[in-house]
């Protein structure tokens, strides 16, 4: 991701989606939940390049659902923007 050697791993515990994030060997996060339209790192991090959400395609901004595994990738999408991209979305 933008030239960044990821590991992502994604897995539900509770039905409630958990997130990590590796730079080569670097950890960078490790379970952190994801909460709809939220962004998943919540700090700014020297050592990654953007941020992470996890959006559900079918639900209105205002009213969207925490994820369920049964529908990644068809209702509920993980989501990569940069830093300039989460720069121009904070405007």
């Amino acid at each position: 991701l933008n030239e960044q050697n990821c590991t992502i791993q994604l897995r539900f515990l509770d039905n409630k989606p958990y997130f990590s994030l590796w730079v080569d060997d670097t950890l960078i996060v490790q379970n952190v939940i994801c909460l709809p339209r939220q962004k998943i790192l919540l700090y700014d991090n020297v050592n990654f390049n953007g941020n992470f959400f996890i959006v559900d395609l079918t639900s209105p901004a205002d009213q969207q659902s925490k994820a369920n595994y049964k529908q990644l990738s068809t209702r509920f999408k993980l989501l990569y923007l940069t830093n300039d991209e989460m720069a121009e979305l904070e405007k």
